[in-house]
């Protein structure tokens, strides 16, 4: 029962622990990474590994993020991720693809785990829901704009939460569903629809998905697309990339938004982009062997159009694994 409680612990924090911040902070406070290396380091060590089923994904999308380690514009930005935020990093990568093998050939406390995790996504609702009635955020002690935050402290992060919640758990819509309506996060209702599809045409729903995404995007931008499309159109692509989590370091300076100001954007706002720019074309060759888990299919739509924090893609590994452990 280590392995099962270790991971249920990590992922608690990973949920339940509130960011205070900026309303548009994607990333996550140190208590959420204290609580996922806590978790998963004895989970690690009482756990006896064997072949997975998931291991050519996670395998080889960590071997095609190498490429991009020899050119790094900074090592320790690759590695670890920027301060606070840590996505996309070589950190982050191990800790899902642990969470994901563990979870995956768990024998015994998978519904500790399962529990842990839905439990605390409803009271994450409950806590949406309060902000959006209310007006008023308690937690981080200041105004409301509008749109619930939650404990991750982006209304996109609560999005992209309840859309992996809905993958595994499609009976909780309605209590996601208010959730979503909370969050007001658009990506994650297209996500929502990928999510809810039978898991045999979930990746093509995907590739639906994206390419009608961003067809509108371009036909029809408001002032917030605007903004995407211009990171989209002057992202840096290279062959070799320019080093996990760095997109920020190599994004042209002085690109100005009438709605959004100078961009100094941490991520591409697109997972494809983000990945051609940071990992190459040889990261890009990884993140598509992920897709061979179609139960990632709704996490990846929504990462087409907004950036998506590491505690929500550790989440979805989790549970992913989950779906496939022993009965």
């Amino acid at each position: 029962m280590i392995p099962a409680a270790g991971l249920a612990f990590a992922s608690l924090g990973a949920i339940l622990a509130f960011n205070r911040g900026g309303v548009f902070i994607h990333g996550m406070t140190d208590a959420r990474l204290v609580c996922m290396v806590a978790g998963i380091l004895p989970a690690a060590h009482f756990h006896k590994w064997r072949d997975s089923k998931f291991m050519f994904p996670v395998v080889a999308y960590g071997l095609c993020m190498v490429p991009a380690l020899f050119v790094t514009r900074s090592w320790q930005i690759s590695l670890f991720g920027h301060p606070g935020v840590y996505s996309g990093s070589v950190l982050t990568f191990l800790l899902c693809a642990m969470g994901l093998l563990i979870a995956e050939q768990l024998e015994e406390g998978r519904d500790l785990v399962r529990n842990t995790i839905l439990a605390a996504g409803s009271a994450t609702v409950l806590v949406c829901l309060a902000q959006r009635a209310v007006g008023f955020d308690p937690f981080r002690i200041g105004t409301f704009d509008g749109r619930a935050v939650g404990f991750l402290g982006s209304p996109i992060d609560i999005g992209a939460l309840l859309v992996v919640l809905l993958t595994f758990a499609p009976l909780g819509l309605p209590i996601y569903a208010a959730g979503l309506w909370a969050a007001a996060s658009r990506g994650a209702w297209v996500a929502a629809l990928v999510a809810l599809t039978p898991r045999r045409f979930r990746v093509a729903a995907f590739v639906l998905a994206t390419v009608v995404g961003i067809s509108c995007m371009y036909l029809r931008p408001t002032n917030s697309d605007a903004g995407r499309v211009l990171i989209w159109n002057n992202a840096p692509l290279s062959l070799m990339g320019s080093g996990p989590a760095t997109f920020n370091l190599t994004f042209p300076r002085g690109i100005f938004v009438p709605s959004e100001g100078i961009l100094n954007p941490a991520h591409a706002h697109n997972s494809v982009i983000d990945t051609l720019s940071t990992k190459g074309v040889f990261g890009l060759m990884g993140l598509l062997a992920l897709l061979w888990a179609p139960e990632l299919a709704g996490l990846w739509t929504i990462c087409m159009f907004n950036p998506v924090s590491f505690e929500v893609t550790f989440i979805a590994c989790v549970l992913a694994g989950l779906s496939r452990s022993p009965k």
